[in-house]
This record gives structure tokens, sequence and C-alpha cells, in this order.
């Protein structure tokens, strides 16, 4: 329990709080290290919370636990609903937060998820995505590294160059697919139809095992889901084949849209729709062919983004999707023993990758731990 005394805000403390940790407009703020280390900045405001920190002798890199605290009091006193779980401090008239202690607790709350959408719309598809640490965006991984979608059309002629059979699809999506599968960052993000493979996702990394995983949910209507053959999915596929400097301010110049209707011609020969600049920026759901053993064991599908006035400028359409308003929390401490209790239901490293080289490290790994 939190020392009273540690409460003793002054007004100036509090706006100083409020403005290093800003909850406006937001859901929820979560509190990593990293996070709290912006205490250690040069702003005003980080002076002024640096100032009460000392005053009460307290430690930064072994405190955590009580500056998340402090915090989140600090925050109360101007956001009066707010809770604290773990890391994260959140509305609870906005969000809804599940924390993951065990695989069962986490299907019956899926469950529990899934009957009451049922009462409340037609949804045609539960599809989810784990990442190990809840810090991490949702950002396919073309965006990770500024040359790779500044270069992203010259990654790809210089994987087919060296891969021609392999990477001889008509389609751009099946292309940018297996291109996703073997490592070479794409525009597409992975999610799963299976919510244990997503879990499975959320504790595995072990550069990441002293942080809490998320587990995101999504529950598309039918009108959201694109196949294969979609106009949507092959405008947005095709952008790949174009130049960091393509989008919005580009498209309607004439070389660039020729070029560009010329890609989406070459593969869907009756393609006349008429190109809106909004029509690059559109982000959707999409289900490809089941053509990989990895996409088969992991019951993958994709989203798969646009582009905005250049190819890095995707800041908008990152934020739609990402609006989630259900968070399931692995708690991090608790990763080892789920990658257990996975295991036992057939979720391991072996069935997530079935190909010889993961199922050799694991059966490797398996016997050096007896």
């Amino acid at each position: 329990m939190t020392k009273a005394y540690y409460m003793d805000f002054t007004t100036e403390e509090i706006k100083a709080f409020s403005e290093l940790f800003s909850f406006d407009g937001k859901d929820f703020l979560y509190l990593s290290k990293n996070q709290i280390n912006k205490i250690n900045n040069s702003s005003t405001e980080a002076g002024i919370v640096l100032s009460y920190i000392k005053r009460h002798k307290i430690k930064i890199k072994t405190s955590y636990v009580l500056i998340r605290i402090i915090i989140f009091e600090a925050l109360k006193r101007n956001y009066k609903e707010l809770k604290l779980k773990n890391y994260l401090i959140y509305d609870p008239r906005k969000i809804t937060v599940y924390n993951i202690d065990k695989v069962t607790d986490y299907l019956n709350d899926i469950n529990s998820l899934l009957n009451l959408e049922d009462i409340h719309k037609k949804r045609e598809e539960s599809l989810f995505r784990g990442q190990a640490s809840f810090g991490w965006r949702l950002l396919p991984s073309i965006y990770r590294e500024d040359k790779w979608i500044e270069n992203e059309d010259l990654m790809i002629k210089e994987m087919i160059r060296r891969f021609p059979d392999f990477l001889n699809d008509d389609k751009r999506i099946e292309i940018l697919t297996k291109l996703q599968h073997y490592g070479l960052p794409t525009r597409l993000l992975d999610l799963t139809e299976n919510p244990l493979v997503a879990l499975f996702f959320a504790c595995d990394d072990k550069n990441s095992e002293d942080e809490d995983g998320r587990v995101y949910y999504f529950s598309p209507e039918e009108r959201e889901i694109k196949y294969t053959g979609s106009d949507l999915v092959t405008i947005l596929s095709n952008i790949s084949k174009m130049d960091g400097n393509f989008g919005t301010e580009s498209l309607m110049r004439s070389n660039n849209l020729a070029r560009f209707l010329w890609f989406l011609q070459e593969e869907k020969t009756n393609f006349t729709q008429l190109l809106e600049p909004d029509a690059i920026t559109q982000w959707c759901f999409v289900k490809t062919n089941l053509n990989n053993e990895r996409i088969k064991s992991q019951t993958g599908s994709f989203i798969i983004t646009g582009t905005g006035k250049n190819k890095s400028d995707v800041k908008e359409i990152i934020d739609k999707f990402e609006e989630r308003k259900i968070l399931f929390i692995v708690d991090r401490k608790r990763k080892k023993d789920i990658m257990d209790e996975l295991k036992l239901l057939g979720i391991y490293e072996g069935s997530i990758y079935p190909d010889l080289t993961k199922n050799a490290e694991f059966i490797k790994n398996k016997y050096k731990e007896l």
C-alpha cells in the first residue's frame, strides 16, 4: 500500500504529472519503464515531477512500481474514474480490460465476449493478434524502419530476382503473403482465427520476457473482410510496386497514375475502376489462399494497409485500426507457465512453424531441458 505522504501533491505538481503523462483523449496509458523514464527529460514538467520524486527520496530505477502508483494517483486528481492494473492506467467506461493469468480463464473470457457480441451485432469473424510487448504499436513490419518503407519496391524486386520460381504468382497479395512468412518486411500485419495461436505470440519473445504481452481482438463485419480477388486488395497490394514517394500527393500526376493503373490492369485486365486519391488510403482485413503451411498452421489472415501523402505517412491509417476497445493483457510473470499450458494443448513452436528447421530446434531444446 502506498503511504499517504506520497500523495501530498501541490497544484503545480498535479499539472506537471498530467502534462508529462497526458491522458487527454486517451482510453488508456501504458506505463512501461521507457514511459516512466520521461521523468528524466529536460522539459519543465519533467523537472517538477523529478523534484517531487527526489523530495520523497524515491530512486527511479528501483521503484518503478511505486512510481506507477504515484502517477496514477496524480492523474486521478483530474480523471476520477481511472483504474490501475499492472502497468496499465485506463478508463473502464471506455474500454474493457482482461488480465490473462492462465489459458482456461483466457478462453472463458473470450467465450463470454463472443456471446455478448452475438447479442449486439452480426459478427462474420473473430480475429486475434498476439504481441509479446504491450508497448509495441500495431504496426506492419515495413513501417518499422524508414529505409524499409522508402525502398519497399526495391526490396521485393530483389527477392523476386533471387527466387523467381517461388515468387511467380500473378497476384501481388500472394507474393506479399509469402514474403511476410519468410521474414521480409511487408505492409501486411499477421492475424489469426485461433486465439491460442495469438496467445502463443503474446508470450513467445525472449527479448520481451520482462514485459507484459498483449492480445488484440478484432470482430470485423462481413463487409470489412476482403479476399484475394478484391479490387481493394489489388489496389493496396500493388502500392508495394511504387517508389517511396508514392501517395495521395503524387497519384494524380499523369505518369504516376498511368503507371499504377498499368500495374493494376496487369493483374486484373478488366480493372476499370476510376481511381481517386482516397482509394489508396484505405486498409482492410484480407483472407488469402491457404497455400502456405505456416498460414494453415496459424489459421492466418491479415490486415493490409494503404498509404498517405507518401508511403511513410500512415499514422492516420494505423490509428484507425489501432482503436481497440477490448484489451487482453498477458502478465509477464505468467508467460512461461502459459507457454507450458499451450504446449499441452498442441500449441508450440513446432506446430506454429511446421518446417524442418523449427521442429529440429524444438526437439533439440526439449531434450536439452530434460
